[in-house]
């Protein structure tokens, strides 16, 4: 299998991504949506073991100024698009990932990175049922999970 290494520079600083390539473009036509904010969310025990990374994106509530989960991700370092947040050309923070194999980038105008033993998703969720979040949308070719 052929492997596509793209390079962006951004900001002085070298972000490599590494597709997989079976055919000479097979990454598929991006699905861009863009959210409020994105939120880098380091979630640790109450003994300071680091426990996971997830990527919450944000809508916010114009009546009520307060931001609510849209969606979330856990960070995948196995993956190729390991689904980390960084600035793009245009100064958007963006995230990338694969969703039913189709390359899906979320971008935002703000980002956030937090470190913690609470889990911001989790403590939306008591105040907004999921099945309430105004979802992202699917790719309208993609086939759906069986």
């Amino acid at each position: 299998m052929k492997k596509l290494i793209l390079v962006i520079l951004m900001g002085g600083v070298f972000h490599v991504h590494e597709v997989a390539a079976s055919n000479p473009i097979s990454m598929k036509i991006n699905n861009v949506v863009q959210v409020d904010m994105i939120e880098l969310n380091h979630f640790y025990t109450r003994q300071g073991q680091h426990v996971f990374d997830q990527v919450i994106f944000w809508e916010r509530i114009n009546a009520t100024g307060e931001y609510r989960v849209r969606a979330w991700i856990l960070t995948e370092e196995r993956e190729s698009l390991n689904r980390v947040p960084y600035k793009d050309l245009d100064g958007m923070t963006r995230v990338d990932f694969k969703d039913n194999g189709y390359v899906s980038t979320i971008k935002s105008p703000l980002f956030k990175e937090s470190w913690g033993f609470d889990d911001p998703e989790k403590k939306d969720k008591t105040k907004l049922d999921p099945k309430y979040r105004l979802a992202l949308p699917k790719h309208p070719w993609a086939k759906k999970p069986e």
